[in-house]
């Protein structure tokens, strides 16, 4: 029971100190989160390179004839279904390898393009959204419409669809789309926050001096019968002699 005692004691003291460090230490872990943003925003803004995102859409129905009326809902499930099979073929070596043909594109392999183009749709949805991303926001442009035009052809041809149609063409963007600085630099402050609390709490844990009449009860178990107060002004003229001393020197 004395145990339990004191295992709640200690654990109720360990609290009580972590809070006092935080508290005393307030300001500096502002300063620590404002730092922190600061520093991450300037390397966001200087250091990490522009891009710019340009969003084609293109719709796929996959029909046997050009009659209206004939299009069933078997028609609408199989289109659905096939429309992953369309945003597979956006990013395939033969699609690619004509874009780069087609802008001429020499200094780029059709891998790297690869990763300039995302594809993505709407759940259940037969609208397929392409975007190319670039540090140039007329070549973004021209990436996502070139890739459109070859994939409409690849899919006609691989899929044996009627048509591709356009439902939005690729955008000219004025605003980047990365990085996003102020994203950035609140992330960059938490964590400089957390870093500094968890420095915060690793010292208050480890630090096991003996500080006034409770910190020998808690840690010797011992109760204190009196103490003696600190002569204030001899320690004052201690400190007034040593200043002396130094300027001596």
């Amino acid at each position: 029971m004395e145990e339990n005692t004191s295992y709640t004691n200690e654990i109720e003291f360990d609290l009580k100190a972590i809070f006092t460090a935080v508290r005393d230490r307030i300001f500096l872990l502002i300063l620590v989160a404002a730092a922190g943003m600061i520093i991450t925003y300037l390397c966001s803004r200087v250091f990490i390179t522009p891009t710019y995102d340009s969003t084609t859409k293109i719709y796929v129905l996959n029909r046997q004839n050009s009659d209206a009326a004939a299009i069933t809902y078997s028609d609408l499930q199989s289109a659905t279904q096939l429309t992953k099979d369309y945003m597979e073929l956006v990013t395939t070596r033969p699609v690619l390898e004509a874009v780069i043909s087609a802008l001429e594109l020499e200094n780029i392999s059709y891998e790297e393009l690869a990763d300039k183009i995302s594809v993505s749709t709407a759940t259940d949805g037969r609208i397929i959204s392409i975007r190319a991303t670039d540090e140039n926001p007329q070549e973004a442009k021209a990436i996502a419409d070139e890739v459109r035009n070859a994939v409409s052809a690849q899919i006609i041809k691989v899929m044996d669809v009627e048509a591709v149609n356009v439902v939005e063409e690729a955008n000219l963007p004025e605003k980047k789309a990365r990085p996003a600085n102020i994203k950035n630099a609140v992330i960059g402050g938490t964590v400089a926050l957390l870093v500094a609390l968890v420095i915060i709490l690793i010292q208050t844990v480890m630090d096991d001096r003996i500080k006034n009449a409770d910190d020998v009860q808690n840690y010797l178990g011992v109760s204190v019968l009196g103490t003696i107060p600190m002569d204030e002004k001899k320690q004052r003229r201690k400190q007034v002699k040593k200043k002396k001393a130094k300027k001596k020197f």
